[in-house]
């Protein structure tokens, strides 16, 4: 029975990888894009305040455990589903730089950074879920940045390791949308080949010493 669950836990997440990576994803020659949309993680958060919910109406609980539990649960699954039926870009690498996008409902999260302030893409892993930063050249102008707070700072510094605050602090998790490493390699190496891809979480450089995808 459990070989079952298995198998169909791995069929599931086979379809949702194929459905990012040909609806969510499109490309125009090397550009490459990204799109919020249904994913594995998204589903499983679905299915977590589904769950929630259904245990309040199950199980007898005091009225006030139901309305917290429906407020708070509710809520959640309600922006989850939302926020992956936008079908906002998440990344863009084109010939202009990379557009980075944060959150799915925050139009202020979306961030351009031109190829000529651009030095590394770094990414990394925390919890299972890839995270792309951008470090940018000391000569680059100065984004308009927020202070960051000691409970923040001590998160950062727990989920991005050996990651500069200032970048981690305005990195993208891939949360509703899949990062193709093969693909940002292409774009990266057709529009700025100076610019490397390190995988922090490795500690290994991706570009310029990976073969870059589609040139064997």
């Amino acid at each position: 029975m459990r070989a079952v669950h298995v198998r169909s836990h791995q069929r599931w997440n086979l379809l949702v990888i194929i459905y990012n990576i040909l609806i969510m994803t499109r490309t125009t020659e090397d550009v490459y894009q990204a799109k919020f949309g249904p994913s594995r993680e998204t589903l499983l958060g679905l299915a977590g305040c589904a769950a929630f919910c259904a245990v309040v109406i199950v199980v007898p609980t005091p009225l006030w455990i139901r309305v917290l539990t429906f407020g708070f649960f509710g809520l959640g699954g309600l922006v989850i589903a939302t926020a992956s039926l936008t079908f906002r870009t998440a990344i863009r690498v084109d010939h202009a730089g990379v557009m980075l996008r944060r959150y799915a409902l925050q139009l202020s999260s979306a961030t351009s950074y031109p190829w000529e302030d651009i030095q590394r893409l770094l990414i990394w892993k925390y919890n299972r879920l890839k995270r792309l930063g951008i470090q940018r050249r000391e000569a680059a102008p100065p984004l308009p940045t927020r202070a960051i707070r000691p409970m923040a700072a001590n998160y950062l510094e727990v989920s991005a390791p050996g990651v500069p605050l200032d970048i981690a602090a305005t990195a993208a998790t891939a949360v509703g949308w899949h990062l193709n490493e093969d693909r940002l390699i292409r774009a990266v190496a057709r529009f700025a080949p100076t610019v490397e891809v390190v995988d922090v979480t490795g500690d290994r450089t991706l570009y310029p010493t990976r073969v870059v995808p589609g040139t064997d």
